[in-house]
């Protein structure tokens, strides 16, 4: 009874004290139709505000544009779950903006290259699992 007590607690200083296990996360925007303005990039690790409150987002990049793609990574990510938002804001206006119908006039795009078709799509649906030292993604811009 006495060495279960003494193991007990040299077991919780080692599994709370060790590091948590992180990966780099590599993302490349293509098929971006002009060089006007950023692509700005936002990163979320929950479904809280995602995808249009910037605000929430556990990361966020502003990137610049060349020869049609913008690229961006992020290292030391903790492994877990994420999705991601992006906006080619060609008036530098840091916002969507929509025509008279409601329709986006700027591209955008999200993980998983999701394509909605009436709604945004669910932190779920966009969402991807960081579980690896590295991971890359290939999104292609909406317009």
């Amino acid at each position: 009874m006495i060495k279960a007590l003494l193991v007990i607690p040299i077991f919780f200083i080692f599994t709370s004290f060790s590091p948590q296990a992180t990966g780099k996360l590599k993302i490349e925007i293509t098929k971006i139709q002009s060089t006007k303005g950023k692509v700005l990039l936002n990163l979320f690790n929950n479904a809280k505000g995602f995808p249009t409150q910037n605000k929430y987002a556990y990361k966020t990049a502003e990137l610049e544009i060349k020869d049609g793609k913008a690229y961006v990574e992020f290292s030391d990510l903790p492994y877990g779950d994420y999705a991601v938002a992006v906006l080619h804001d060609e008036n530098d206006n840091k916002k969507m903006d929509y025509n008279f119908l409601g329709m986006p006039k700027e591209g955008y795009c999200f993980s998983n290259n999701y394509r909605p078709t009436i709604k945004n799509p669910s932190f779920r649906q966009a969402g991807f699992f960081l579980e690896r030292s590295s991971k890359s993604l290939q999104l292609e811009m909406i317009y």
